[in-house]
C-alpha cells in the first residue's frame, strides 16, 4: 500500500480500481442489487458523512453560544456573533454610519 506522503503510480491506481471493482461486484452479487440499490447505498454513505459533519459544526458553535442555523447563517454572521459574545457584557458601543454621515469616520 502506498503511504499518504507519496503519490501513487498509475499501476497502483489501476490496482486500487480493480480492488474497488471487485468489492462492489461482491456487494452486488451478495445482496442481489440493482443499480437503484447501489445508488441508494452510495447516497446513504455520502449523506451520513455530511450529516455527521453538520452535527460536529453545530456542536462546536453551540459550545460557544452560537446557533449557526438560527443566529448566524453565514461565516461573517458567525464571526460577528462570536465577537459580540466575547465582550461578556462589557459596556461597549458599536456605531454604524450610513453614506450620508461617512465624514464622521473618514479622515
Amino acid at each position: 500500500n502506498p503511504s499518504k506522503d507519496e503519490p501513487i503510480t498509475s499501476e497502483e491506481a489501476v490496482q486500487l480500481g480493480h480492488a474497488r471493482y471487485n468489492q462492489l461486484k461482491k456487494l452486488f452479487e451478495e445482496n442481489d442489487w440493482t443499480m437503484k440499490d447501489y445508488l441508494t447505498y452510495y447516497n446513504n454513505i455520502d449523506v451520513t458523512s455530511f450529516l455527521q459533519a453538520i452535527d460536529n459544526l453545530v456542536q462546536y458553535y453551540k459550545d460557544r453560544g452560537v446557533d449557526v442555523f438560527k443566529d448566524a447563517l453565514s461565516v461573517p454572521g458567525v464571526a460577528e456573533r462570536l465577537a459580540f459574545k466575547s465582550l461578556n457584557g462589557q459596556d461597549q458601543v458599536f456605531s454604524l454610519f450610513n453614506h450620508k454621515n461617512k465624514d464622521l469616520v473618514e479622515l
